[in-house]
Parts: structure tokens; sequence; C-alpha cells
């Protein structure tokens, strides 16, 4: 299939260009690797909490710095922010785990 195909199933969210395709898998992969690990590190932490719940936290977290970034800078953004902001990714990881065992 051709990328306005595509597009419009939901299989894709924007063509790429070629020239820009490593790039973007390279943010890509490095934000989802970013998440990733900030959720496995609060599954860790708090006791019962589901894939799908950590995800939503972390996506919580996130949100504010992807909607500033705009689509095309996104992911870089996103994986950025969770690299230079490990104390804040912390104190939230911290917070959901007081908020687990208050329950």
């Amino acid at each position: 299939d051709r990328c306005p195909r595509m597009k419009s199933l939901g299989a894709i969210r924007e063509g790429l260009h070629w020239a820009d395709s490593r790039s973007y898998l390279h943010w890509r992969i490095r934000r989802r690797v970013q998440e990733n690990s900030v959720a496995r590190r609060l599954m860790r932490s708090v006791t019962g909490i589901s894939y799908q719940q950590a995800t939503a936290i972390v996506a919580d977290l996130v949100k504010g710095v992807a909607e500033a970034a705009g689509k095309a800078a996104e992911d870089q953004a996103v994986a950025t922010w969770i690299e230079e902001h490990a104390s804040e990714v912390d104190a939230r990881l911290e917070l959901e785990r007081q908020k687990a065992t208050e329950d």
C-alpha cells in the first residue's frame, strides 16, 4: 500500500521521506525504550499495577512535553526530556508508590 491509504487505515501516523527515516526511527525507538523503562520501574515499585496503567501514568507525565514539541519533534523531545529530568520522573514514581500504599 501507499502512504495515503496506510494513513487512512490508521496503520501509520505520517508518511516518511527515505532520507529522514533513520533519524525518525532512532528517536521513535529511543522514546519507546525510555517510556518502557519508566513503566517497568513503576511496576516494580507499585505492586499490583498493570502495564497499561503504568504506561498511562508515563503518558500523563510526558503529555505536556509532547504537546509543546509538535508532531515533527515529539519523539525526540520526549526521549530527551525523560533522560534530562530523571529527578522529576523519580519524584512522580515515588508519588505513585505512595498513592498505592495509601489505598
